[in-house]
């Protein structure tokens, strides 16, 4: 999909493309560790965060680019794949049957593809950057809570080296 066809005035609001409730999203995130246990697959975690709120933006347009990083989000995942918002702002992403390798790579195509996305900020035209941190099932954790530790971990240490990376975790 190329930047023009993410207009926000032309985007619907459907459960296809919004964020998950938190409970919800934890409730599948929990049910995926016990297949993937019973089945013995790979699944990987993404926490995602926009790098520093901008001082000279009003909470709407913030709200506004939170939204529309949520639309570039679920356009570079697989359909199936979960996406989740939290409280904080961040979002977490579940990519089934996924590696560490192959998480990484769908997370550095989304914080490419935001880096270069123009956000539209009230009367300005901005660009943000975001960081992300990546674990993967069974390999750096083997329940909900390792998995989500490691990679808030990660992220917040790829927001410590000035943000705009992805952190993954060691194998």
């Amino acid at each position: 999909m190329t930047q023009n066809s993410l207009n926000p005035e032309k985007m619907v609001d459907n459960r296809w493309t919004q964020p998950l409730d938190r409970n919800l999203f934890e409730y599948l995130l929990e049910l995926e560790v016990r297949k993937a246990t019973r089945y013995l697959y790979y699944f990987s975690v993404l926490v995602i965060q926009l790098d520093g709120i901008k001082t000279h933006v009003d909470a709407a347009t913030e709200e506004a680019v939170h939204r529309r990083l949520g639309y570039l989000m679920r356009d570079e995942i697989r359909v199936t794949d979960l996406l989740g918002e939290r409280l904080d702002n961040s979002f977490f992403i579940v990519l089934h049957y996924t590696d560490l390798e192959n998480a990484v790579n769908v997370g550095r195509r989304i914080r490419e593809r935001v880096e270069h996305y123009t956000f539209e900020t009230g009367p300005g035209k901005d660009h943000r950057t975001i960081s992300i941190g990546v674990s993967c099932f069974p390999t750096n954790a083997n329940d909900v809570t390792g998995l989500i530790q490691k990679a808030e971990g990660l992220l917040a240490k790829a927001q410590g080296q000035g943000g705009n990376h992805v952190f993954v975790a060691d194998q």
